[in-house]
């Protein structure tokens, strides 16, 4: 909630930059890179948690520049649009025919992945596109969900043939850094697969949720591929201006 009374200027224009959720919320995974001193766009540097329950969305806001009181809508707000700034990869499996014995994805680990970095605005493109740099002290991170440590569902696969099983639990979609998959990047799926990630996920994307697919075989083959979706912008109004 906004507690100080914020005026128009008399003279001059004002720009509205937002991310969500606020650092002094108890987040301290983000921070701004750049202050009221810095010209320019402002800069908002990022840190993934280790913890994947405690990973969470990270929405930004396309810019509104150069606005005055009479940009305000027909009630008295200034519509801002948020936009996804990370990706989310999550896990679905099922079997290609029912079996009589149990069936059940045990362990899956990745990576891996930058943990860190600086979001820039493009200034002069695409109003609201950005771009994600890699900070100095980035570390390359791997993540394992499992049914033991919760962040995988206890799911036996054993009759699911006609559409993918979400396996992994509800807080444990993993919201990461857009960036490029390397080579040496690998995904285990446990019992019987290691495969390098790029062979179905090349880059990861701001605003896109990846579906890794896990496609289990009577004789315990496995086949990894990924489905990709676009989330959607999201709009808020900020309070009123007086």
């Amino acid at each position: 909630a906004f507690e100080t009374l914020m005026l128009w200027p008399n003279n001059g224009n004002l720009s509205f930059f937002a991310y969500s959720p606020y650092a002094s919320q108890g987040d301290s995974y983000t921070s701004l890179s750049s202050t009221s001193s810095t010209a320019g766009y402002p800069q908002l540097t990022y840190t993934v948690p280790d913890d994947v329950i405690t990973q969470r969305d990270l929405l930004v806001s396309v810019p509104l520049l150069n606005q005055t009181k009479t940009s305000r809508n027909a009630d008295g707000k200034l519509p801002l649009t948020f936009r996804h700034a990370l990706s989310c990869i999550v896990f679905k499996a099922k079997m290609t025919d029912a079996c009589d014995f149990p069936v059940k994805v045990t362990s899956i680990t990745l990576g891996n992945f930058k943990n860190k970095a600086t979001l820039s605005y493009d200034v002069g493109n695409t109003p609201g596109t950005f771009s994600w740099t890699p900070t100095e002290d980035a570390s390359d991170k791997s993540y394992m969900l499992t049914i033991n440590n919760g962040l995988l569902k206890d799911v036996n696969l054993k009759t699911i043939t006609t559409t993918y099983q979400p396996i992994s639990t509800d807080n444990a979609s993993l919201m990461l850094l857009p960036q490029g998959i390397d080579d040496s990047d690998e995904i285990k799926v446990t019992p019987t697969i290691t495969v390098p990630l790029n062979r179905i996920i090349n880059t990861l994307i701001a605003g896109q949720r990846y579906s890794i697919n896990i496609l289990v075989s009577t004789l315990a083959d496995l086949t990894l591929t990924c489905t990709v979706e676009s989330w959607q912008q999201q709009a808020v109004n900020v309070p009123e201006f007086k």
